[in-house]
């Protein structure tokens, strides 16, 4: 018991070690957009109605490039974190540690964690000097300032359990890279070929209403997905109710649920496959050709005009 105790802390400090450039780099990411922008802002002061704006613009609806850097970022960390785990060379020495799945799985996790909060935490007392220092309660509540670091911390903590899920699934960095960036677009990519296979072949059936909905905090979708919701300024940072924690937590746990379902069965002597899991892999090849079914369907018979008999046809050409 204290050599495993001790050996979970040793691996823990090593990685923390190795990896904590990208926690500097969440640490100025953050600084230059939050605490550092609005600094800027009150230093140079201004109309009373138009500081409030922006600086309320700052926590409510974040900067774009500061959302993609983010997400980047996080991927990375996942990425870097899985490497270990993922190869066989790796696997074969991590595995004869005097460790279980479980204990090898949770030190990653909180190692990720570490490394999210702490840059978060810290920008979060800067943006909090700021704020006495400039006396900025008249400017901007409190409570979205507390608001959109608890949501920061929880969308990042989505994005890293996500980039893990898909290392664990394969065994090759750049598919981990691409598949995560790919995983967060999966629900729309969906939603807007069957809207217009729907449109197509059904006149009069759309889904607007419906995609609006998915993309929105109203949606459970946007906590299992939330990259596309917060990139198109739906996330509401503003205040958090109980919808918002329940939906956050309950999407962490199916992440973590299936983290260790996969990362317990997953074999070693198929770490060399692209995709560790066949049943995995043949669920993907079937969803892209049902995607490319609908696609192909669609657009073909727009063009030729034609009727449900060609929709039919450019149904089974696409499945081939």
């Amino acid at each position: 018991m204290i050599l495993r105790a001790s050996t979970i802390n040793a691996i823990f400090k090593n990685d923390l070690k190795r990896f904590w450039v990208v926690g500097l780099l969440y640490l100025f990411l953050i600084f230059l957009f939050i605490p550092f922008d609005m600094l800027i802002l009150l230093s140079k002061g201004g109309e009373r109605e138009e500081l409030t704006f922006f600086i309320n613009q700052i926590f409510s609806h974040p900067n774009q490039n500061f959302i993609i850097g983010m997400f980047i970022i996080t991927l990375l960390v996942g990425l870097i974190i899985v490497r270990e785990i993922q190869a066989y060379r790796s696997n074969i020495h991590i595995f004869s540690l005097p460790l279980t799945k479980k204990d090898i799985l949770l030190n990653k996790i909180f190692v990720g964690i570490v490394l999210i909060i702490m840059p978060i935490l810290i920008n979060f007392v800067i943006t909090e000097v700021v704020y006495i220092v400039f006396n900025a309660k008249g400017l901007i509540q409190q409570n979205l300032i507390i608001s959109f670091y608890f949501m920061l911390f929880i969308v990042c903590l989505i994005f890293l359990l996500q980039s893990f899920l898909i290392g664990i699934i394969t065994s090759n960095s750049l598919f981990q890279l691409s598949g995560s960036l790919v995983f967060n677009f999966i629900p729309i990519i969906f939603f807007i070929i069957l809207h217009n296979f729907l449109s197509v072949i059904f006149y009069g059936i759309y889904l607007d209403r419906s995609f609006d909905t998915l993309l929105s905090n109203r949606s459970f979708m946007f906590y299992l997905f939330p990259f596309a919701s917060w990139l198109t300024s739906e996330i509401a940072f503003n205040k958090i109710v109980f919808a918002d924690l329940a939906y956050s937590i309950l999407a962490i746990l199916i992440y973590l649920t299936l983290l260790y379902i996969l990362f317990t069965k997953r074999k070693n002597e198929k770490a060399t496959k692209l995709i560790v899991f066949d049943k995995i892999a043949d669920g993907i090849k079937y969803f892209n050709t049902f995607l490319i079914m609908l696609a192909i369907s669609s657009f073909t018979t727009v063009i030729v005009k034609g009727t449900i008999k060609t929709v039919f046809i450019f149904t089974i050409i696409g499945a081939f």
